[in-house]
């Protein structure tokens, strides 16, 4: 994106919580989970692409996806967004994190930290 897209204020609607994970992040959270990614970026319709398997399986600790959640904020702010609204999937990451509400008040904590720093709202669009 040129500086004068991203100068621009943005709002960021129905965003893939997962698909935002950067690239040498989800490298190294794989490669901690022993996972491959082979393979794993190569899709040419959307049947393909969600036939990939769940980004949740490479995130194994808490610390893990409140750095995601920031890591989301820090990089939309970069890119001029006043406004992202990332879609979750909790249920995915509940049972490994103390349940569903431990894992929404996890993630809305992460964000509502990093949007202050960054100076970013950011709501949530829930997925099942």
């Amino acid at each position: 994106m040129d500086e004068r897209m991203r100068a621009l204020p943005k709002a960021h609607l129905h965003l893939h919580f997962p698909r935002t994970i950067r690239p040498s992040t989800l490298a190294e959270l794989a490669g901690r989970a022993g996972l491959s990614l082979e393979g794993f970026h190569e899709f040419t319709n959307l049947p393909e692409f969600l036939a990939r398997p769940p980004i949740s399986r490479c995130i194994g600790s808490a610390a893990d996806l409140r750095r995601l959640c920031t890591e989301l904020v820090e990089d939309e702010a970069r890119d001029g967004v006043l406004y992202a609204e990332p879609m979750i999937v909790i249920h995915r990451f509940a049972p490994r994190f103390g349940g569903l509400d431990a894992v929404f008040r996890l993630m809305r904590e992460a964000f509502d930290e990093a949007g202050a720093v960054h100076g970013v709202e950011v709501g949530i669009m829930m997925g099942f």
